[in-house]
């Protein structure tokens, strides 16, 4: 049998308890007062803690036995100074010596006993151990006005396992308190260049660039991926974004920046006569105040509306927006050479590659504009081509991201349609 002595320092006594072969459940817990005497701190009174109305007694010689054979005797850290200095000076006059230990002090309340250490619970700015822990986070649930299932309690003691620190689990319990980092459920990291590319820094001019800074000091991701692989330094790119992530203003940074350095005008290709329309309208009141003038192309006018009326149509504007065939009709009658100089082509919405209907005359679309303008920088957007990389990988090019889905696409005789026959 293993035998050990457990004290504790309170102001006016010491409680021990005798602990057998170092069950948490003690033999007895006892009071002790010592008193002095000339031969200094002797055992004066031991009375049993039993919760029995008539007191009970150990003779302070059977005490002193108890402590020679104990294997192991411990004074608990964190009593009372004066009356520790008193236990062990008793102690010494008995050729006996105390091991310092840390035990938790919600154990000790209730009678028990347990060693705590750095990896034990951390509550109310002090350390308890596991058992105790559980005992007041199932309290606090209780008391907490909410029906708690056994699965919520389960997570909770996950939780309470993982940070080791009571207060913290316990605050999960409160809606407005939860802890970030056990009730996300995902994280997207953005890259560092692409949460830190500011707009000012950008190398546009000057009223383009101060219009862009009223809406916003910093690109977003795409637009800022975009720009590291190249659009302001007249590279073509193929860019897969979802729908509100800033691709339009893509294609506008190219088109605009070209047109201001005198490389050509830009055409922006559309699907939809709707879409054309409201590009134009934007295009317009955004880009009249830097000077540049827009007009629209959306084939055969069958009938003029009041709307339509007001719209320029001129080809001899510095950005022109229009739908694919608008813009195809008037390649195919042979007006090219009025259109002037191309330096931008952005082509939205290039999944319509894929129409069955429609795919063959985009994509002939795109070779007459390559054969027309082999000079212009070509920016095709899309939110829904289901498999980008086919169109890179089947000519032979690589990715510059594939991951963002921007691609680099340099070679001026690249046909997209010929690139999705392939793939």
């Amino acid at each position: 049998m293993t035998l050990w002595v457990l004290s504790y320092a309170e102001k006016s006594k010491i409680i021990v308890m005798a602990i057998k072969d170092r069950m948490k459940q003690p033999l007895y817990v006892a009071e002790l007062h010592v008193k002095e005497s000339y031969k200094g701190p002797r055992p004066h009174k031991i009375r049993l803690l039993t919760g029995k109305k008539k007191d009970e007694f150990i003779p302070p010689q059977q005490f002193i036995e108890l402590l020679r054979s104990a294997n192991r005797i411990m004074l608990a850290e964190g009593g009372d100074p004066s009356n520790e200095i008193a236990f062990l000076e008793m102690l010494k006059g008995f050729q006996l010596d105390a091991d310092r230990v840390k035990i938790c002090k919600h154990c000790w309340i209730n009678k028990r006993f347990n060693f705590v250490n750095n990896k034990s619970i951390k509550y109310n700015n002090e350390l308890i151990c596991w058992e105790c822990a559980k005992e007041e986070l199932l309290r606090a649930v209780r008391s907490a006005g909410v029906n708690y299932g056994e699965k919520s309690v389960d997570f909770l003691e996950q939780v309470l396992s993982k940070t080791r620190d009571l207060d913290r689990t316990v605050r999960m319990l409160t809606p407005e308190r939860l802890d970030p980092e056990f009730t996300r459920y995902d994280t997207i990291r953005t890259k560092p260049a692409e949460a830190t590319v500011r707009i000012k820094n950008l190398p546009l001019a000057k009223k383009f660039k101060e219009m862009l800074l009223q809406k916003s000091e910093t690109l977003l991701p795409v637009q800022a991926l975009s720009i590291e692989a190249g659009l302001l330094e007249g590279k073509n790119q193929f860019v897969v974004s979802a729908t509100a992530t800033g691709k339009t203003l893509i294609g506008e940074m190219a088109g605009v920046q070209n047109l201001l350095d005198k490389k050509g005008k830009m055409l922006y290709l559309v699907p939809l006569v709707a879409l054309a329309n409201q590009k134009y309208d934007q295009f317009k009141e955004r880009y009249s105040k830097l000077g540049l003038t827009v007009s629209i192309k959306i084939g055969a006018i069958l009938i003029k509306t009041s709307q339509r009326v007001k719209m320029q149509t001129s080809p001899g504007a510095d950005i022109i927006v229009g739908t694919y065939e608008g813009i195809d009709h008037m390649l195919r009658s042979g007006n090219t050479d009025f259109l002037g100089k191309i330096g931008t082509v952005v082509v939205d919405e290039v999944h319509m590659l894929e129409d069955q209907e429609r795919g063959h005359r985009v994509d002939g679309l795109i070779g007459r504009l390559r054969y027309a303008a082999p000079e212009a920088q070509f920016i095709y957007l899309s939110a829904t081509v289901a498999t980008p990389e086919a169109y890179a990988k089947s000519s032979g090019r690589s990715l510059s991201d594939t991951s963002t889905g921007l691609f680099p696409l340099t070679d001026t005789s690249f046909s997209l349609r010929k690139m999705k026959r392939q793939s």
